[in-house]
């Protein structure tokens, strides 16, 4: 009796770590939960549902927590989004060590599928088919999906390196906002596409209106570059925009010195990756990385420079497919320009870069990290 009697006066025991009221707002600074935001008209920033058996902890952008990345506590550029308090001067230099071995294991992965492929389809020697395959033109569609599978890789490459190496989370890869902005995009296509059909239309009445023969297998080449060329065009924007600009740009403190220094370094690297020589190509190629280079930094993300890759390659193949000439109009070593052809390209893509400029500008589209709210939805994908 005596022991029922100290149970009931000493009363139930202190939790160890006792939870605040759901509705507690979190301190200045932290970062609100993945995919709530506020003003949503959802469960404010720090929300803890009542049934969850785990505690309340307030989230700090410091903390080694790694489903949030470190980001900047100032309104930092596309750039700088990973000069946070993570950042150390060997991440870059891990980051490209990284994409290097990632890119090699990839070719080989291909090739090694490619070699099975040609297996299962019966041929006699696997690994000579799967040579003629990677070096046929591009007309073939075989090679023409090899080629395009080669490059979408990239996007998820240069994720993964990302992550491993920074630490960052994949939406700020695409855009300060978090996300890729689908609305932006679109808004992107409606101006760039009529430019481009009015630009390849009069190019093409200007130098002859002579339709050539077409590929034989034209049909299958128009359906896949309309499905698989806008990828193409995203994994070259996220390579050479996306991880030059944000890897090689932690890299330095000052603001303008990292966005020259990586985007000199983008320039060159997307000029020669084409495998071109020839002084006016190069010129062209340059002009287009500028740009693009440019359109990320003033729109603080790569809808605008994919809308305007993906714009550029689809119309082109479109185009070259329906009056001929698809082959000659891919770039590779024999590849070759011309003063006139280099000059009217870049005053396309200033104008290009203008009208994009001054439409975010409209809009005053978010083009740096808020700091106040810097989580974007789980998924990192949203209209916007």
């Amino acid at each position: 009796m005596r022991d029922a009697e100290r149970v009931s006066t000493a009363g139930p025991p202190e939790p160890r770590h006792p939870l605040p009221a759901p509705w507690s707002p979190p301190a200045h600074g932290g970062y609100p939960l993945a995919g709530l935001s506020p003003g949503a008209g959802g469960p404010q920033p720090g929300w803890q549902p009542p049934w969850s058996a785990a505690p309340y902890r307030r989230l700090d952008p410091t903390a080694d927590l790694p489903d949030f990345p470190a980001l900047p506590d100032f309104p930092a550029q596309y750039h700088q989004v990973l000069r946070g308090p993570r950042h150390r001067w060997w991440r870059p230099l891990l980051s490209l060590l990284l994409l290097g071995v990632g890119i090699i294991a990839e070719a080989v992965l291909l090739a090694a599928v490619v070699v099975a492929l040609g297996a299962a389809l019966g041929e006699s020697d696997p690994i000579e088919w799967g040579e003629r395959l990677g070096t046929a033109t591009p007309s073939d569609p075989g090679t023409f999906l090899l080629t395009n599978l080669s490059l979408i890789l990239l996007i998820p490459l240069v994720i993964g390196v990302i992550w491993v190496a920074h630490h960052g989370r994949p939406g700020y890869l695409l855009s300060v906002a978090g996300r890729f902005r689908w609305g932006w995009f679109g808004r992107c296509l409606t101006v760039l596409t009529p430019l481009w059909v009015g630009y390849l239309s009069a190019a093409w009445l200007v130098t002859g209106a002579v339709v050539e023969t077409r590929p034989r297998q034209w049909a299958i080449l128009a359906v896949m570059a309309l499905l698989l060329t806008p990828l193409q065009a995203a994994a070259e924007e996220v390579a050479f925009r996306g991880w030059f600009l944000q890897s090689i740009g932690s890299w330095f403190p000052g603001r303008r010195t990292g966005l020259i220094v990586a985007g000199a370094l983008s320039t060159t690297a997307f000029g020669l990756a084409h495998g071109s020589w020839d002084p006016w190509i190069l010129a062209d190629l340059a002009a287009f990385g500028v740009v693009t280079i440019v359109l990320t930094w003033r729109t603080g993300g790569l809808e605008a420079a994919i809308a305007l890759h993906a714009v550029n390659n689809v119309i082109a193949m479109q185009f070259s497919l329906a009056v001929g000439g698809f082959d000659e109009g891919f770039v590779d070593a024999t590849a070759t320009g011309s003063p006139g052809s280099t000059l009217v390209s870049v005053l396309v893509q200033g104008t290009a870069l203008i009208l994009i400029v001054r439409l975010a500008r409209r809009r005053d589209l978010q083009w740096r990290l808020d700091p106040a709210h810097p989580s974007p939805p789980a998924h990192g994908l949203a209209p916007g």
